[in-house]
């Protein structure tokens, strides 16, 4: 899954290059090296303390467009633009686990392929946990974040909408103002927002502070792993955990920057690789663990088979999958 989180590097790199004009290979190296210093420097208490603030720069992000949004088009345009062109629906429950958006799709896949890994299993999350004070106090940590997550959501589908109906009538992709998707919103803050001093600013603190939070997480998590792993393998690392630890981060964020640089290579936008790679990775990591809980009976080698075959054709799925318009369920109209 620190796959996952280091791929998520190459979207503010997108927002850099359009708001300040820096090319997107330097905006993708400058990311790394900022998420390696700083994770480094201060470990799991560093990550943690700027992820609160990493939060509320998003959510100020997010507010600013809603803002404007709702000043120019007012609430009633919004919902009634997005409604005719079928952005508003709550009543898919298509059984056919083929269509992309549907209540059982999103239930389920966003259960078992998502959200049940990451916090139940996730080594990121997991750390977190046990370096809250007691059981009772991890708990609170996931409810609270639960709570800011829903929040979270809800704002950022808000500034689709937004979006959606401020440029229904002209798609800046198929004009030619965009060269990607994944270019929509920051093209929306410069076209609306840039007349106020700042705001590209906080537009950009919002998009780089995800990823900062994201990508220092996966490092810290991949460090505390190969460093518990190899200390009785290696003497040197026990003795120098310290600089040892240091040394891994370093690798770590390297690893963070050419997953940035594969992520341009990949089709469709960087959110839908990153879920699919999610869901590649989550999956087969979930029943691993949910054996171990709940079939003590089954050995090692036979989980670790299935948990490599799990890996092979999830992965298989997402190469040499081809669905057709049917079943990618693209919603009409030009955005």
């Amino acid at each position: 899954m620190c796959l996952l989180k280091y791929l998520v590097i190459y979207a503010p790199a997108l927002a850099i290059e359009k708001v300040c004009g820096v090319d997107m290979d330097i905006a993708i190296g400058i990311m790394g090296v900022v998420c390696c210093i700083y994770t480094s420097l201060g470990g799991i208490k560093a990550v943690i303390w700027t992820d609160v603030v990493q939060y509320i720069s998003m959510y100020a992000g997010f507010v600013a467009i809603i803002y404007k949004g709702l000043v120019d088009l007012g609430p009633s345009k919004i919902f009634n633009v997005t409604k005719a062109h079928d952005r508003l629906i709550f009543n898919d429950f298509d059984l056919d686990p083929r269509t992309r958006h549907s209540a059982f799709s999103c239930v389920i896949g966003g259960t078992f392929g998502l959200w049940l890994g990451l916090y139940g299993v996730n080594q990121s999350n997991v750390q977190r946990y046990v370096s809250c004070k007691s059981e009772s106090e991890a708990r609170k940590a996931v409810w609270l974040n639960s709570a800011a997550l829903i929040v979270i959501n809800v704002t950022a589908a808000l500034v689709g909408l937004i979006m959606f109906t401020y440029y229904v009538e002209c798609d800046p992709l198929a004009a030619g103002f965009i060269s990607a998707k994944d270019q929509l919103v920051p093209y929306l803050v410069m076209d609306k927002l840039s007349i106020y001093n700042g705001i590209p600013g906080l537009y950009l603190a919002s998009a780089c502070s995800g990823t900062l939070s994201t990508v220092s997480s996966g490092i810290n998590a991949v460090c505390a792993i190969l460093i518990d792993d190899l200390k009785d393998s290696f003497g040197i690392v026990k003795r120098n955990s310290y600089v040892s630890s240091r040394v891994i981060v370093f690798i770590s964020g390297i690893g963070a920057i050419i997953s940035a640089y594969v992520a341009k290579s990949l089709t469709g936008t960087v959110l839908q690789a990153a879920m699919s790679v999610n869901g590649i990775v989550a999956g087969p990591v979930l029943g691993l663990f949910t054996v171990g809980m709940f079939c003590p009976w089954v050995g090692s080698r036979p989980a670790i088979i299935s948990f490599l075959l799990g890996i092979i054709t999830a992965s298989m799925m997402y190469i040499f999958n081809n669905p057709t318009e049917e079943f990618t369920n693209k919603l009409p109209g030009k955005i």
